[in-house]
């Protein structure tokens, strides 16, 4: 597992491996990551603490006893009951706030079961809480639910329901794809399909939402 987790931190960062070894310091090379990675040879524990710390992963995720890379200190919205706080804040047309992109205070929060939202493949260090403001995806969506947001799901995929940016504008919309053409579609059959906008990007796949009943 140790070969693999390396590997896969190493390259989320963009980093070679000769890279890797600069950023471990002395006694480290190439060729020793190399080894390590095809798993013909292990790190002694200082060089895991170093690759974890180098590699902003925690000891757990290189060893493959969690799939969470976040180390320790990026897991604080944590609870010691294994709830996981997620901030919740109003788009407009006016205010991008996308994931890390906001510096106004959040306008609330809500718990999730962090172990729940990592069995569903939902990054719990990448969520945000965001309103849907009008009525194009009912019945999926009502106007005024709150979407849980999956920032690390950001591929075109047929049939997501996704927080897409265009322009000024956000809009939580459904993929759909038309032969070689892309839509922004929409539930309620009363609001058209869009084509795909030109400076479309997407924020997030909405993997959940709450409302007052």
């Amino acid at each position: 597992m140790l070969a693999k987790r390396l590997a896969e931190s190493r390259k989320r960062l963009g980093w070679t491996q000769a890279r890797l070894a600069k950023e471990l310091g002395g006694g480290y090379d190439q060729t020793m990551i190399s080894r390590v990675e095809s798993g013909r040879a292990d790190f002694q524990f200082n060089g895991l603490v170093k690759a974890a710390v180098v590699l902003n992963v925690s000891l757990d995720y290189l060893a493959g006893l969690t799939d969470v890379p976040d180390p320790v200190q990026k897991l604080t919205s944590v609870t010691a009951s294994g709830f996981q706080v997620v901030a919740a804040s109003q788009e407009s047309d006016r205010h991008d706030r996308r994931f890390g992109g906001s510096s106004e205070p959040a306008l609330g929060h809500l718990t999730f079961l962090h172990d729940r939202l990592v069995h569903h493949h939902i990054d719990p260090g990448k969520c945000s809480l965001i309103e849907m403001l009008d009525k194009a995806m009912e019945p999926a969506l009502e106007m005024g639910d709150l979407v849980l947001l999956d920032h690390s799901r950001t591929r075109r995929t047929q049939g997501w329901i996704c927080a897409v940016r265009s322009g000024d504008r956000l809009l939580i919309r459904r993929l759909r794809r038309s032969g070689r053409n892309w839509h922004l579609g929409s539930d309620n059959p009363t609001y058209p399909d869009v084509a795909w906008p030109t400076d479309a990007a997407i924020l997030g796949r909405a993997v959940w939402a709450g409302r007052i009943l």
